[in-house]
């Protein structure tokens, strides 16, 4: 079955990506000697925000999904437990 693209087009596309992606970044590098937003008292506010919001929202996740996780594995271990009782009643 023939290959839809080339090896060749795939090398010239990829070298075309790097290239332009290139090109974008020169104006980041000519930038740097402005002072930067991050560095700025906003900067530190949205900083924190960020960081409330993702550790906030991954403990909300965490302790929604939690419980029933947990629910699950102990029950498991009672099964085990009362299974091994079984069998060793057994023997």
């Amino acid at each position: 079955m023939k290959r839809f693209f080339s090896t060749r087009f795939r090398w010239v596309a990829a070298a075309a990506f790097l290239f332009a992606a290139g090109c974008l970044a020169v104006p980041l590098f000519a930038a740097e000697s402005e002072p930067s937003l991050s560095e700025s008292t906003i900067g530190w506010v949205f900083r924190w925000l960020n960081f409330a919001l993702v550790f906030g929202g991954g403990g909300y996740l965490i302790a929604k999904a939690a419980p029933a996780v947990f629910r699950q594995r102990a029950e498991t271990i009672v099964a085990a437990i009362t299974e091994s009782g079984r069998i060793k009643e057994e023997a």
